[in-house]
């Protein structure tokens, strides 16, 4: 079930698999740290087979500073897999 939240990154770990057993071991992915609206702070995590490349790249990048998202993630144990996300301007044009 996908969870929808609005939030800002505040801060960008990388990380890589290490389970030997995994299709994706030595993939590299992200674990960040989001303030959402509710000041209450998140973690997601962001992994190259479950969301577009455009949006690993402007992540991998740090294209997302100062910026407000509308983050579609799955609610797992220790946090929130990342599927997608929208960019939410200041002032949304009518």
């Amino acid at each position: 079930m996908n969870h929808e939240l609005i939030g800002q990154i505040i801060a960008k770990e990388p990380k890589k698999v290490y389970d030997k057993k995994s299709p994706f071991y030595g993939q590299a992915y992200f674990k960040l740290k989001v303030l959402t609206v509710d000041r209450e702070k998140a973690t997601f995590f962001v992994y190259p087979n479950l969301v577009s490349p455009s949006l690993f790249k402007v992540i991998e990048n740090s294209q997302y500073v100062d910026k407000r998202y509308l983050l579609c993630a799955e609610k797992k144990k220790k946090g929130f897999l990342l599927h997608s996300w929208k960019e939410l301007k200041e002032v949304e044009d009518a």
